[in-house]
């Protein structure tokens, strides 16, 4: 039996949710919390180059982008609030 070293604790959940993943044509996000404000939407391959972006609207729950046109492969995905540039999401996205 070993302690649970802070390591080990789950990253706390963002409240965003991006499915699914791997993602096909098309990926979807859903806000847990639906965000008062406007959303920037990122898409950036693995050498840190911007390949997708988009703006979501102030009171979106769910929105969806098309993946069409992107080569298959692993990319990180970014939400930041456009006010404060904070990050309210970023996690890996494989598509196929």
């Amino acid at each position: 039996y070993s302690a649970l070293s802070t390591e080990d604790l789950p990253e706390p959940s963002s409240g965003v949710l991006v499915y699914p993943n791997p993602a096909g044509e098309l990926v979807n996000l859903y806000f847990e919390d639906i965000p008062g404000e406007e959303m920037q939407f990122s898409l950036y391959d693995l050498s840190g180059k911007m390949v997708l972006s988009d703006l979501i609207d102030p009171w979106q729950q769910r929105y969806a982008i098309s993946l069409g046109g992107l080569e298959r492969g692993l990319y990180i995905v970014e939400v930041r609030s456009r006010k404060n540039r904070r990050i309210v999401h970023r996690d890996k996205l494989f598509h196929y």
